[in-house]
């Protein structure tokens, strides 16, 4: 499975509107982080 290829601590799938906005903010990049 890809998370575990990747060593992903988590993984979060969605199709919202604002999770796909995100991701274009820098499509060069190969991961998000948020922080609490």
């Amino acid at each position: 499975m890809a998370y575990l290829m990747r060593n992903a601590g988590a993984v979060i799938h969605s199709h919202g509107m604002e999770s796909c906005i995100v991701t274009m903010i820098d499509p060069l990049s190969k991961e998000f982080r948020v922080n609490f």
